[in-house]
């Protein structure tokens, strides 16, 4: 798929859908489509995230909390977590008919980029959003697209340009926090987590997780949800959790990096200015979320 950039020209490979744009290598304006009109419902749980903020990890830690850490990718048959859990706007993986109800009662655990305007809501469905610095999120966004794309990715400044404008798939990063920010402060149904903080202590993240969807854990079932939601976990286990396998553009390396809840620091501190003040120029509270 990611041989639709060009080398002469290696710009974003984005479609566009009413006023957002997408990858067009995972997405389509019909899956969008079926996407947005979906009807959410209280077995539904919407893991959202503005991409590489920390998605594929809070889908693993809302899989082990309702499995009573006891998920096993490789034993259930499901084989990796896109067989548990849909991308809701995506032409990839399952569809959410097709989503298993995990533990009791069944929930579905649903992926999104998709902005607060766009996705489906349901006051009784349960809504997990994760916050990651933006500066981290635009470098594990580099190091994304030179995974998947070699020679063909595009430039460090092309990359940097797109992040700081309205193109950025599924809408800048300062509208789309500020957006689902707001609806949180609205409505109980919406948990509001940080990258940063689940890095600094992830069994209280996880404590937090099972509360927000009402789930008992033991202190036994509590150390195996943090054990598997870890980072040596996953990145053990890796070829359960990439979210693209390899094509014959990518390059060798690996999906979890490092998974630094410092990432902004190794970011180029020009780089770091140009995206604050885009940040702030987009909205005035913004960094009050930084």
């Amino acid at each position: 798929r990611y041989s639709r950039l060009s080398k002469k020209n290696s710009q974003i490979p984005s479609i566009q859908y009413e006023d957002i744009t997408a990858p067009s290598y995972s997405t389509t304006k019909t899956s969008i489509k079926k996407g947005t009109e979906y009807q959410a419902s209280s077995d539904d749980v919407f893991v959202v995230t503005q991409m590489k903020c920390g998605t594929t990890w809070m889908q693993q830690i809302v899989f082990e909390v309702l499995s009573h850490g006891k998920g096993d990718l490789s034993d259930s048959g499901y084989r990796h977590l896109n067989g548990v859990s849909a991308w809701l706007e995506s032409m990839d993986g399952i569809s959410v008919e097709q989503s298993p109800k995990i533990g009791s009662p069944g929930k579905r655990i649903i992926k999104t980029h998709l902005p607060v305007s766009y996705c489906p809501f349901n006051k009784e469905a349960k809504y997990i959003y994760v916050i990651r610095h933006p500066a981290s999120c635009f470098a594990s966004i580099v190091d994304y697209f030179k995974l998947m794309g070699g020679k063909l990715a595009p430039s460090h400044d092309q990359i940097l340009e797109w992040y700081c404008s309205s193109n950025m798939w599924f809408t800048p990063w300062p509208d789309h926090v500020t957006g689902w920010e707001k609806r949180s402060s609205e409505c109980s149904n919406i948990l509001i987590c940080h990258f940063e903080k689940m890095k600094e202590d992830l069994k209280g993240s996880v404590l937090e997780v099972s509360k927000f969807l009402k789930v008992d854990l033991s202190e036994e079932e509590l150390e195996n949800v943090v054990k598997r939601s870890s980072f040596d976990y996953m990145k053990a286990n890796e070829e359960q959790f990439e979210m693209s396998p390899p094509n014959f553009c990518s390059v060798q390396g690996e999906y979890f990096r490092d998974g630094s809840a410092l990432r902004y620091q190794n970011v180029l501190e020009e780089d770091q200015k140009k995206i604050h003040e885009f940040c702030l120029s987009r909205q005035q509270d913004a960094s009050s979320l930084f």
